[in-house]
C-alpha cells in the first residue's frame, strides 16, 4: 500500500490496521508500506465489530465537539505493552498520565463516565494498574512477589530500584530480574483485560 502521507496512518488507525514494523521499501519516487490486520488477534467478526463501534465513536465525537483523543483506540499489542510500561513509571504521578495512549483504549473506556474528560480517565487508569497489581498479591506465592516487586517500583516506590530491593530484603540483580518478570506478567493480564473490553 502506498504511504503519500502522514494522514494515512491516522486513517489507518480508524480502521483498525496496523503498520508492519520494518517492512516499508522505497520503489522509484515512491515509498510503499505494509499494513496488517492480524486474524489469529482479532477475528474477521470482532473486528468489523469494532470498525463499527469506531465509526459510531467518531461519529459522536464530531457531533458533540469531543476531543478525538478521547474516542477509543485499539491498539496493537507493541504500541499497548509501550503505553502500559510508560503508564507504570508515572504511576505514583497521575498527571505525567497525560497522553498516555491507554487512556482511550477500550477497557478505560468502558469504564469511564461517557463524557468523561481526561482528568477523570487518568484516574480510571490509574485504579485499573494498581487493582491489577492488588490482585497479583490475592494469588499464590509468585503472585505476592509480584505484587510486592511492582508496589516498590512503581505504586509507592522507593528513591531508587537499588534502595527498593534493601527494603525488599534482596539483591539489587534479583530485584531488577523480578522487575522485569512481574512486569511482563502485569502487561500481559492488562492485555487480557483489554481484549475481553473490546
Amino acid at each position: 500500500m502506498f504511504d503519500p502521507s502522514p494522514e494515512w496512518r491516522i486513517q489507518a488507525q480508524a480502521l483498525g490496521i496496523e503498520r508492519l514494523a520494518g517492512a516499508d521499501i522505497a520503489i522509484g519516487d515512491g515509498h510503499w508500506a505494509i499494513y496488517i490486520n492480524d486474524w489469529q488477534q482479532e477475528s474477521p467478526a470482532r473486528y468489523y465489530r469494532n470498525f463499527a463501534r469506531r465509526c459510531i465513536d467518531f461519529q459522536q465525537a464530531i457531533a458533540e465537539g469531543a476531543p478525538l483523543s478521547q474516542t477509543r483506540r485499539t491498539l496493537s499489542r507493541a504500541d499497548f505493552h509501550a503505553a502500559a510500561i510508560a503508564a507504570l513509571k508515572c504511576l505514583h504521578r497521575p498527571a505525567q498520565l497525560a497522553g498516555n495512549p491507554l487512556l482511550a483504549c477500550a477497557l478505560v473506556t468502558q469504564k469511564a463516565a461517557p463524557n468523561a474528560d481526561e482528568q477523570a480517565r487518568r484516574r480510571v487508569l490509574g485504579e485499573w494498574l494498581k487493582s491489577v497489581v492488588a490482585a497479583f498479591g490475592e494469588a499464590n506465592e509468585d503472585g505476592r512477589r509480584r505484587q510486592r516487586v511492582l508496589h516498590r517500583a512503581y505504586i509507592a516506590p522507593a528513591p531508587s530500584h537499588k534502595e527498593a530491593a534493601a527494603l525488599l530484603h534482596m539483591g539489587y540483580s534479583t530485584f531488577r530480574r523480578q522487575l522485569v518478570e512481574a512486569r511482563e506478567t502485569l502487561v500481559d493480564e492488562l492485555w487480557r483485560q483489554e481484549l475481553q473490553a473490546r
